[in-house]
């Protein structure tokens, strides 16, 4: 019951996920909506079936620190909530799959990991049936609002792309299902180019680098002929499929092109806006610095428009909820790592995950971006529950 019900809230949360309400800056989403009854559901679950067995481990009681220390931005005013809500949602979606996790076995845990890699596969798909291919350029790129935006989703597509190479090298899956997922890996690759977001292609391009690395590191033996293979195969496949497109669409070119405008767009106005709140946060006093100017509070005009978000995690924690909240933040990101840096060769996934979930928050500001942001908070507690048996992240209480 707990897995189908996992199963459902991932499908439609993801591909289906849409606005419902949209009153000024308030944009209630669908996966909000699900959300709640899968809150709702649980809490059920656990009373139905006096559930008092939930371990917590000390990657908890981190992920808790943080979020306590997020209080600190909020002031008397309504206003300052919204930001404090956004956050609350990744940590409920932590929260929530911790428990999930806990209480599936591992064979279930993957086919959860599964779903979610599938559903956000079908939401691309979605996504660029309404897209005109034919006008393929970054001035009319694919912007998908309810994925957070262009940026947000490439990041999203690198992590789908990340999780998929994660259950391929997982014995528990067949070969027919691995050569699937291979295959839409390289739909994903090139539904990233066409986001022409940057901060996603950096992302993958780290994430990859990196995990090539690790994985290296973690094998003692040298592949073999029959391997090597392999890797060539694919790497021919994935250039098939790059002189297909680039002569359809002369996509190569315009790759470049984006990135070489790196000081003469968009580009820009997210370092002014660095600058500018760095400016302000250097003027303040130790309370200030210390506990944040309250959330919502950055709102800085430029360019005729008002700007509410510094296009930085650490600079926005740093601004409205204080340097105590942002450390809290970093030492997270850390624990992620450490937990995902032991013998067992599945977790060092978890550490070009967490390189993406930074990357994303040092590029922008993607955990105030509450209808995806779950979905790391989802993959962050599988990394938890699956090294739930290590010394190290032993029972709490």
């Amino acid at each position: 019951m707990l897995l189908i019900f996992s199963i459902l809230f991932l499908i439609l949360s993801i591909v289906f996920n849409t606005p419902i309400i949209s009153k000024g800056s308030i944009v209630v989403y669908f996966s909000h909506i699900t959300i709640a009854f899968l809150v709702t559901f649980i809490i059920f679950y656990i009373l139905i079936n006096k559930i008092r067995d939930f371990k917590i481990f000390y990657a908890d009681i981190v992920v808790l620190l943080f979020y306590f220390t997020t209080f600190f931005g909020l002031r008397g005013d309504s206003s300052t909530f919204s930001n404090f809500i956004k956050i609350t949602v990744f940590i409920v979606g932590y929260f929530l799959f911790r428990f999930i996790f806990a209480k599936t076995n591992e064979k279930q845990n993957l086919i959860l990991l599964l779903i979610l890699t599938i559903s956000l596969s079908l939401k691309e798909l979605v996504s660029l049936i309404s897209y005109d291919i034919n006008n393929l350029d970054y001035k009319s790129r694919l912007n998908n609002e309810s994925m957070g935006g262009f940026n947000n989703f490439a990041y999203l597509v690198s992590l789908n792309i990340m999780l998929k190479i994660s259950l391929i090298k997982n014995d528990i899956f067949s070969s027919r299902i691995k050569t699937i997922l291979k295959t839409i890996i390289l739909f994903d690759g090139v539904f990233i180019l066409i986001l022409f977001s940057r901060g996603g292609w950096i992302s993958l391009i780290g994430a990859l680098s990196l995990y090539y690395v690790l994985d290296k590191m973690k094998k003692r033996n040298e592949l073999g002929l029959l391997q090597h293979l392999k890797v060539f195969f694919h790497l021919f496949v994935i250039l098939i499929v790059g002189f297909y497109l680039e002569s359809k669409f002369s996509l190569i070119n315009k790759v470049i092109e984006r990135f070489a405008m790196l000081e003469t767009d968009g580009g820009t106005g997210r370092i002014l806006v660095w600058k500018i709140a760095i400016n302000d946060i250097q003027q303040r006093n130790i309370i200030s610095f210390l506990f944040g100017d309250g959330w919502g509070s950055f709102q800085i005009p430029i360019y005729g428009r008002v700007f509410e978000s510094t296009h930085n995690m650490i600079l926005q924690l740093l601004y409205e909820s204080g340097l105590i909240t942002t450390l809290m933040f970093i030492i997270m990101c850390l624990y992620f790592i450490k937990i995902s840096n032991n013998r067992n060769r599945g977790l060092i996934i978890g550490i070009p995950i967490t390189l993406i979930f930074f990357l994303s928050n040092f590029f922008d500001s993607h955990l105030l971006v509450s209808q995806t942001s779950w979905i790391y908070g989802m993959v962050f507690a599988y990394l938890v529950s699956l090294s739930r048996r290590n010394a190290y992240l032993c029972k709490f209480f």
